[in-house]
This record gives structure tokens, C-alpha cells and sequence, in this order.
């Protein structure tokens, strides 16, 4: 029983106040609890991850982005035009480029004025498809392709990917050393997609190849 005020003695419910200290305690629980997984997703997204170094996938990725590690989707379960974690050279050193062509495809590029056009046959069609990028519509490399191993060569030749095998470019083509240099890449060599950006916060999220397409060549 509480002191009476003004004439009337207040009673407090037995309780009450054990119910409000478990709504508190419940609710610091669930904030900790939120706490805790948000860090833990992060430090996976950290620890499955790598950074974007040098200038070859401009304007899509700039060097320093950071990007998740996909090794569900490595190897022969890499799509057509998934940014791939590739091991390229003599060096094998791991790069970050977008993946062309498969195994049977026919590739090539060739020049049309100025412009770089990157053309595949697909595996098993008749028809030559034109590569669409929206980040080559400025390159300026002259580089044309290719020989018997996916290589630039002096004249614009159809190449076709072995079995197992891969052809990957970069979306920078003026800056990019990828299979016009190296040749065709061993698709056990793509360790992992990278499709998913984690850093910066401000660029997050998915990397859509939406507006990477293929369209008839007229």
C-alpha cells in the first residue's frame, strides 16, 4: 500500500514491475541478438571476399571494391558473362575479368571503324551473335582476335573454346590483359563469380549483367 495522496491510496499490481524489467531485459536480448548477426555477416562477407585491383574492369568495378566470393558457382557453373575470380598467365596469378565465351562456342573480334565488336557463335547454332557491353562502346584498343588459342592475332579469326575450357575479357578492353593476351582459361582456373559488390557501402549489392546481352550481327 502506498502513502495516501490527497485522500486516495494508490495500490501497485503486484508484478508490474517485474513484467516491465523482463520487457527490458527481452529487449536488450533481441538487440544484442541483432548486434551479434549483423557483425558475424559482415565479417563473412569480409572473409569470403576479395578487393578489385587495377583499372581492367572499369567502368563496372574500380579498383579497391570489394566483392563477395561465390565458390558455389566456380568453375563449370560459372554463367555466360558472370564476373569471375580467374587464374590467368604463366604466373597463374588470380584476376577479376567477365566470362565470354564456353566450352564450343566460336569467338572472335574484329574491328568496325573504330569500334572493337566482340562476336560468338554459340555452341551447337549457325548464327554469329554480337556481344553487347555498354562498357566497351568507348574502347579504342585495336586489338583484333584470335588465333587457335583464343589470343589477339593480325587478323580477325574465329577460334573455338575447347572442352573445359573458358574466354574471359575485361570490361576496360583498352586496359585489360585477359584472353586476347593469355588465351583460352581452364574453367577449373575460375574459382569463384563475383556478383555481389560489399564494399562501398554506397555501391553495394548485386552486379547485374542484365545489360550485357547478345544480338544478331546484321
Amino acid at each position: 500500500m502506498g502513502q495516501p495522496v490527497g485522500g486516495v491510496a494508490r495500490v501497485q499490481r503486484p508484478g508490474a514491475a517485474a513484467r516491465r524489467h523482463r520487457r527490458r531485459v527481452i529487449g536488450g536480448s533481441v538487440a544484442g541478438a541483432l548486434a551479434l548477426l549483423l557483425i558475424t555477416v559482415v565479417l563473412v562477407l569480409l572473409v569470403f571476399s576479395v578487393q578489385v585491383s587495377g583499372s581492367s574492369m572499369e567502368p563496372t568495378l574500380r579498383s579497391g571494391d570489394r566483392l563477395f566470393v561465390n565458390l558455389l558457382h566456380s568453375g563449370s557453373k560459372a554463367h555466360r558473362f558472370d564476373i569471375v575470380q580467374v587464374r590467368l598467365g604463366p604466373q597463374r596469378e588470380q584476376a577479376v575479368k567477365r566470362l565470354i565465351g564456353l566450352p564450343g562456342d566460336q569467338v572472335r573480334v574484329r574491328l568496325d571503324g573504330r569500334r572493337n565488336v566482340v562476336e560468338l557463335k554459340p555452341a551447337g547454332q549457325q548464327q554469329w551473335l554480337r556481344v553487347e557491353n555498354p562498357a566497351w562502346e568507348a574502347a579504342d584498343d585495336h586489338r583484333v582476335c584470335c588465333d587457335v588459342l583464343g589470343r589477339g592475332s593480325d587478323d580477325t579469326t574465329a577460334a573455338t573454346v575447347p572442352v573445359g575450357m573458358g574466354w574471359v575479357l575485361g570490361d576496360n578492353l583498352d586496359y585489360s590483359d585477359d584472353s586476347r593476351t593469355y588465351g583460352f582459361v581452364k574453367l577449373d582456373d575460375i574459382g569463384a563469380t563475383l556478383n555481389l559488390r560489399v564494399l562501398p557501402l554506397g555501391r553495394a549489392g548485386h552486379i547485374s549483367h542484365d545489360d550485357v546481352v547478345l544480338r544478331p550481327v546484321s
